[in-house]
């Protein structure tokens, strides 16, 4: 019996611990919902005090106009920040040169076309001069042009280079 009545107090004191745990717990939830209800008194004070109807309306309707604007005003910039990043991403594995807009044959045959044309200018260009000169008489252009040349000649003989005005000379 000594060996029940040994249990039996193991047990007891197990079960006042318990008790005593148990307790203690239900203590300490008890002061922090007393914080808790200490705290929602202050805002409900807070919440009479503060006036309502038309006001709060107001200023909240203010302050989500003024949320959206900022958002609208982000989203703008987080746009171009996309829009510079894709452009950013787009160039990565781009040489850094300009690329060819076409073949070498190409451009020769571009150059061919270009040639041809400008030999049939020059070909027109001399027909019509020969029809304007054949209409037109030579002789005295000629004659112009070859007393224009032998006064221009004198000139240069009479003037030589370097012997016009010394004052212009820097280093004389």
């Amino acid at each position: 019996m000594e060996g029940l009545e040994s249990s039996s107090s193991v047990d007891e004191e197990e079960a006042r611990e318990l008790a005593l745990l148990h307790i203690n717990s239900s203590v300490l939830n008890a002061l922090q919902h007393q914080n808790s209800l200490c705290q929602e008194v202050e805002i409900l004070k807070f919440a009479k005090d503060r006036p309502e109807g038309a006001e709060s309306t107001e200023s909240i309707n203010r302050r989500r106009e003024e949320q959206a604007k900022q958002f609208h005003a982000l989203k703008g910039t987080a746009t171009a920040l996309q829009a510079e990043r894709q452009r950013l991403a787009d160039g990565v594995f781009r040489p850094s040169h300009i690329l060819p807009t076409m073949t070498v044959e190409e451009f020769g045959m571009l150059e061919l076309e270009r040639m041809k044309e400008a030999e049939a200018s020059k070909s027109r260009h001399a027909q019509g001069e020969a029809a304007c000169s054949s209409e037109h008489g030579d002789s005295s252009d000629d004659d112009d042009a070859v007393k224009k040349a032998r006064e221009w000649d004198d000139f240069k003989d009479e003037n030589p280079r370097g012997w016009g005005n010394s004052k212009l000379r820097p280093c004389a």
